[in-house]
């Protein structure tokens, strides 16, 4: 189809106004982007519109450049050099990334797209270095009221070193009735279309330079990435889960939580910590207590100390007494050597505890029977839509909320995979979950997998074992109370 005189894209090389437009490098919905040279042979970016003045596209368009003007000063925002109308269409020069290409060979920008797309996955430094940058020109948006609402990969590019937001045509005023536009695969599937659903963007963005996957594939981790045992790459899939949860009072209130979450150390001690913690204050107070002595003699009286919760077991290493089978198929649980053990077969298989627990400890050693077994365990069960499950899915760990009953279980940001030490057939490996309105974690061999959002859910407990699999569990224990 021929394409529309108003529609047409300039012939290459020709003079707009002051700029003489070299070649085409990138073309969107609203218009094509041009390596262009001014009157001083300065490169730069140079961007036509598609339709003419005085339509939506092209007054929206006008309108995000004047919003824009105000927050482009700062330097992880791509700055606007001038902008114009030529042949009733407007266009506007621009900051020119920085080339990737290699020395003879034509101009190409580095945009985070591109990265990707050469490299696969960038290293969890990198990748924190890039979104650094993103949520700091991100900030400068939001300080002045603005939003960006196309946050994505092809519209984060390299300036001048630095990395930054390009592509400000969907730029609104945060107060106005913000239409759904954007990319689909970087908007919150529920939830305001405001500066939350920029960083909600942001979190998509992360996921895909750690994952090298695209966003659509969230929360998805491939085996590359599930395989490595780095405390900073789980510290980062932990902040993507965070930005891209299903509830929006869960997300990142602000792009300074955001910032903050990025700039933190992941602590390598993960289980010790909230123990270190508790040694922390209890060395505090004797400090404080020394100079309280007494005389020989002097008595002070003590208050009482409530005692530790002790672990106590679930499962007498002898038979079923306490639980009972969900299925109507029976002798697919058994008991051997002081282990429960499943059966394979095609059912999905249940075993479900008596009693209800209150929030504490559970912890459990399950031993898979061969490679790619899914099995682990649900708690929580008294809670709307039945109760967490942690458990262990092939090559990866996965956590999946209880909430059937306000969001679909598969839907992404209901249930979160996360890098651990995977066990091979006939290994021990010990799962834990701690939760309460203290804190929410799941852990691998004492290692913390993941931090989740409190809850003073309770309920009972039950081992699942996936179709076509078979394992083993034993040294199932409970402790009521926050962790130690």
């Amino acid at each position: 189809m021929p394409t529309s005189p108003d529609n047409a894209p300039p012939p290459s090389p020709r003079h707009v106004g002051d700029y003489l437009l070299l070649r085409e490098i990138g073309s969107g919905g609203q218009g094509t982007v041009w390596l262009a040279e001014d009157r001083i042979g300065r490169r730069l970016a140079f961007k036509w519109l598609r339709d003419r003045q005085g339509t939506t596209a092209g007054q929206r368009e006008e309108d995000a450049l004047r919003h824009y003007q105000d927050a482009s000063d700062d330097p992880c925002l791509l700055r606007v050099l001038h902008v114009g109308v030529h042949e009733d269409r407007l266009c506007y020069a621009m900051e020119l990334a920085d080339d990737r290409a290699a020395p003879g060979e034509a101009y190409a920008p580095v945009t985070l797209a591109r990265e990707l797309a050469a490299r696969g996955h960038l290293p969890p430094d990198e990748a924190r270095a890039i979104l650094l940058d993103v949520l700091r020109g991100l900030r400068s948006l939001h300080a002045k009221g603005l939003i960006h609402r196309d946050i994505k990969p092809p519209n984060i590019l390299r300036a001048g070193g630095r990395w930054k937001l390009a592509d400000i045509g969907l730029v609104t005023l945060e107060t106005t009735d913000v239409s759904v536009l954007g990319t689909v695969e970087f908007m919150p599937p529920n939830g305001p279309l405001d500066r939350t659903a920029d960083l909600y963007a942001c979190g998509r963005v992360l996921y895909c330079m750690l994952s090298g996957m695209p966003a659509r594939s969230f929360p998805t981790l491939p085996r590359t990435i599930l395989e490595r045992d780095s405390d900073d790459l789980r510290h980062l899939v932990a902040i993507v889960n965070r930005a891209c949860d299903l509830r929006p009072e869960r997300r990142f209130a602000d792009v300074d939580a955001f910032i903050e979450a990025l700039e933190g150390v992941p602590d390598a001690a993960g289980p010790k910590r909230w123990g270190r913690r508790a040694a922390i204050v209890a060395g505090v107070l004797g400090v404080c207590a020394w100079p309280l002595f007494r005389p020989l003699g002097a008595r002070t009286p003590r208050s009482p100390v409530a005692p530790l919760a002790t672990w106590r077991p679930l499962f007498n290493g002898i038979d079923l007494s306490g639980w009972r089978i969900e299925e109507p198929i029976h002798g697919l649980w058994t008991v051997k050597d002081g282990r429960i053990h499943c059966a394979r077969t095609m059912d999905f298989k249940t075993l479900r505890s008596a009693e209800e627990l209150a929030p504490g400890s559970l912890r459990l050693t399950i031993v898979p029977d061969h490679p790619g077994a899914r099995m682990g365990v649900r708690y929580a069960e008294a809670q709307r839509g039945g109760g967490h499950l942690f458990m262990c899915m092939g090559e990866k760990y996965t956590w999946l909320r209880g909430s059937r009953a306000f969001h679909p279980p598969d839907q992404p940001g209901n249930w979160f995979s996360f890098p651990g030490p995977i066990p091979q057939p006939g290994q021990e490996m010990t799962l834990e979950v701690q939760w309460g309105p203290w804190g929410h974690r799941l852990l691998a061999d004492c290692r913390v997998l993941h931090e989740l959002q409190p809850t003073e859910a309770r309920g009972t407990v039950s081992l699942h074992v996936w179709s076509d699999d078979a394992g083993a569990f034993s040294g199932i224990e409970y402790r009521p109370g926050p962790p130690a």
